[in-house]
């Protein structure tokens, strides 16, 4: 039989009782089967299919791969041959033509012919490509293939068989299976069978673990699958052979993804701990150090006291609003280091929230003597998109530092603004009088627990401000400088940009918060707060500054009392037993109905999340102890009877709950 045709083709062909040929593109025959060769007129046929007419025809039959009714005229003669005519495709890929001689008049045999000829070609198709489909997976697999003799010899491998193996250098065909693969555990089970020939021929589907040896020698776990199978009436045994090296390393980082998963999640209960506890800490000792400025303050205001008696009352005082900020900052730091306390970005007037971190250390600025400028050039009302607590942060330490090193001195705060399409920039600096900065401390400034400044007899600080200021500029992707010179003051200046608000027609009226002196309009505040210590400062202030005061200590009581006494301005602590402040004023806004009642929240701990709790409760303002005096006379005047010239309420001191 000729090379290049199938040899399974060749077999149905030669069997085929029609004369059939197969021929080449100039008409030579590549096979011809025994009725073809039989044939009268035999050589007559393959001459005329080697003439002009001829390869008409077998051109004809290459542009078709079903067979087609054809005649050949015959060369010696006018007569013809009738026949089929149709392309096929060799193992090569190549183009030939099957030609098929029919017999004269015969149509129903002819339409039969055609239709079985169909069939065949399909079935020798289909055969032929999933060989080529076996083969290909064969070779193709990753796991080693391998057919083994009955009696445990190598018949065939494919290449992942030999990487595995080692066995690239060398063929594996041949080989013993003992001699190549350590069966581990199976090989006692062969051992008692007597031989491996009968080990093999009592498997039917086998798997188990064993070793093999890698190129390095070392020993690689493989899992091994055993089956047996007839090939073509030879039985053999399938084998595949799975590296499980890459399972277990996998398996074992698995593992320790887990481990370390479960060490995660343990961390982060341990920082979420750490943080309530920083809370519950701050709040604890926000509350008797605010005590301790309250009664200062109110101590401060007695014109009868001795000179040495107001010195000593203002160091109190002063050392009481230290311990505040070092409080302050190290929870400040600890939210710093949690991004997502930040929440989505709101839309603010950037200058706003400096002017009102200025009022709120302007009264401690004054008792130090130290006066604070402000400036500011740009649009007035330029409202961004960002985050209001970062500005506050930056402010808030620049400003408290410089007033703290610049005592009896000046502070000037300028801002700078610069609108564009889409962004905006800003400049902020923070400029004082003061004793200034050493020049080989200024690399190291921002770090934390580095403060820095030529204190003289200035204690003041435990270096975590400059590190707040630092972490929130870099939150805004913007940049710090800082210059200082011994003896006449320091410099910050912080650059940003933030993304320009959408445009929209809102204005919120400001309240004048300019202090005249004048005292306010006489009102009724309600003081809820379950400390009695609490309830008795913010009590005698109040009614110091000519104010009606009421006071409950739970939010029960302060439910009661709102609704029986119908005070004009409430002033609740938020966190009580039996119920807390959120609750109570809930049921406040639900059974008084009073539009004009004015709510303010008090806490040891402020954040975001708690701004979001007021909110949700509806509270006109939240504001952090201890409350300055400054901070009540803004609110008291902000809620003037009608008839007077009344404030807007939202322009209180602190933390004003945006319901916009």
């Amino acid at each position: 039989m000729p090379e290049g045709l199938d040899p399974t083709l060749q077999q149905a062909l030669e069997l085929d009782f029609s004369p059939v040929v197969v021929l080449t593109r100039e008409g030579m025959p590549l096979f011809a089967n025994r009725p073809f060769r039989e044939t009268p007129r035999f050589a007559c046929i393959m001459a005329s299919l080697q003439d002009k007419v001829g390869l008409e025809l077998i051109q004809r039959g290459l542009r078709t791969t079903t067979p087609v009714p054809a005649r050949l005229a015959l060369l010696d003669s006018a007569n013809t041959v009738k026949c089929t005519v149709g392309r096929m495709t060799m193992p090569d890929g190549t183009g030939a033509v099957l030609l098929r001689m029919l017999p004269e008049g015969d149509s129903t045999r002819f339409a039969e012919l055609t239709r079985r000829m169909h069939q065949i070609e399909s079935e020798i198709a289909r055969r032929i490509r999933s060989e080529h489909e076996a083969r290909l997976m064969f070779e193709h697999m990753s796991d080693g293939v391998a057919l083994i003799s009955g009696t445990g010899y190598f018949l065939r491998a494919n290449p992942s068989l030999k990487r595995l193996l080692s066995h690239f250098d060398k063929s594996i065909v041949g080989q013993c299976l003992t001699d190549v693969i350590d069966l581990g555990v199976m090989q006692e089970k062969m051992e008692r069978s007597g031989s491996l020939k009968s080990w093999l021929s009592s498997i039917r589907n086998l798997t188990f673990e064993a070793t093999v040896a890698g190129e390095d020698a070392t020993l690689h776990p493989v899992e091994i699958n055993l089956t047996r199978a007839d090939a073509a009436g030879q039985d053999v045994v399938l084998m595949v052979l799975r590296d499980l090296s890459e399972t277990r390393r996998f398996a074992e980082a698995s593992a320790r993804a887990e481990v370390l998963e479960k060490a995660c999640l343990r961390a982060e209960a341990g920082e979420r701990a750490r943080t309530r506890f920083l809370g519950v800490l701050s709040h604890e000792m926000r509350t008797p150090i605010s005590a301790i400025i309250a009664t200062a303050e109110l101590l401060s205001a007695d014109d009868t006291l001795s000179e040495e008696q107001a010195k000593l009352i203002a160091m109190i005082e002063l050392s009481a609003e230290n311990a505040l900020d070092q409080v302050s900052n190290v929870l400040e730091i600890v939210r710093t280091e949690n991004r997502h306390e930040l929440g989505p970005k709101a839309e603010y007037v950037l200058a706003n929230v400096v002017q009102d971190v200025i009022r709120q250390i302007d009264p401690i600025a004054w008792k130090r003597g130290t006066r604070i400028l402000f400036s500011h050039s740009g649009p007035r009302d330029q409202r961004v998109m960002g985050y209001p607590p970062l500005i506050f942060r930056i402010v808030q330490n620049l400003l408290s530092n410089a007033v703290k090193f610049a005592p009896g001195g000046e502070v000037t705060v300028s801002l700078s603004e610069t609108p564009s399409i889409g962004r905006s920039s800003f400049e902020l600096q923070v400029e004082d009088n003061g004793c200034g900065i050493e020049p080989n401390r200024l690399s190291n400034i921002f770090d934390t627990f580095e403060t820095g400044a030529q204190y003289e007899n200035i204690r003041e600080g435990a270096g975590l401000g400059l590190a707040i200021v630092k972490r929130a500029v870099d939150e805004l992707e913007g940049r710090i400088d800082v210059s200082s010179e011994l003896g006449r003051g320091t410099r910050f200046r912080v650059s940003f940009r933030q993304e320009s608000a959408p445009r929209r027609n809102l204005a919120v009226p400001k309240a004048n918060r300019k202090d005249t002196g004048d005292a306010p309009q006489p009102l009724s505040v309600l003081v809820v707060d379950d400390q009695d210590l609490n309830r008795e400062i913010l009590g005698k202030t109040l009614t110091k500054l000519g104010m009606e005061v009421f006071e409950a200590r739970d939010g029960s009581e302060g439910l009661t009392m709102a609704v029986e006494k119908r005070p004009d301005l409430v002033l609740m602590d938020l966190h009580m037993p039996t119920m807390s402040g959120f609750d109570a004023v809930r049921e406040i806004r639900k059974l008084t109905a009073r539009g004009d009642l004015f709510i303010i929240g008090v806490t040891a701990n402020l954040s975001e999340d708690t701004e979001a709790q007021c909110r949700e409760a509806d509270m006109n303002g939240v504001l952090e102890k201890p409350i300055r005096k400054q901070q009540l006379l803004e609110i008291l005047r902000a809620l003037e009877p009608k008839g007077t010239q009344k404030e807007d309420p939202k322009g209180i001191s602190g933390r004003r709950v945006d319901k916009t």
